[in-house]
């Protein structure tokens, strides 16, 4: 059987991976591959991984809304948000490392299902460093400016407060 290949031109143009439509991206062609390959027990780990990591995250943000809410001047072990994204990242590369690790189908060919999860960990890996650094400038323009622009950053990579549902975001089951 001929394996399809995975068109993933859109991680090396996506911000970052937490982004709403690229992890809708992620899931739909984790969703539409078929054969053998996807029928191995770790790659099936890797699904409900990335699933529960994306869960993880929607309550995480839930709790982002109240502590932003209730935020206090001066208040220097809040999160603004980039703990949150960098938490995310940090799982989906363990879960694509167990998994290039556990698979039998370790194809480096480009567009292969092996190739498209190594890119979705060195992207994950990118984006662990960039969400520190996300986070120490929203804490510091916080600090400066008492403004806090953490829930305005989460609407900018797609996710709307009033409906965090993970079946509406991902657009899966």
């Amino acid at each position: 059987m001929c394996d399809t290949y995975i068109d993933s031109q859109f991680l090396g143009t996506a911000t970052y991976l937490w982004e709403k439509s690229v992890l809708n991206q992620v899931f739909k062609i984790l969703k539409d591959q078929k054969g053998s390959k996807t029928s191995e027990e770790c790659f099936l780990k890797l699904k409900t991984e990335l699933t529960n990591s994306v869960h993880a995250f929607l309550e995480q943000i839930r709790v982002l809304k109240l502590i932003s809410n209730c935020r206090v001047k001066g208040d220097n072990t809040s999160k603004f948000g980039g703990t949150e994204c960098a938490a995310l990242a940090k799982k989906i590369r363990a879960s694509c490392e167990k998994y290039m690790k556990e698979t039998k189908y370790k194809s480096e060919r480009e567009g292969s299902l092996f190739s498209f999860i190594s890119l979705i960990r060195n992207k994950a890996k990118e984006d662990e460093l960039s969400a520190a650094d996300i986070e120490k400038r929203l804490r510091n323009n916080y600090k400066e400016s008492g403004k806090d622009d953490s829930l305005l950053y989460i609407q900018k990579c797609g996710y709307d407060f009033n409906n965090l549902n993970f079946k509406d975001i991902m657009g899966v089951d």
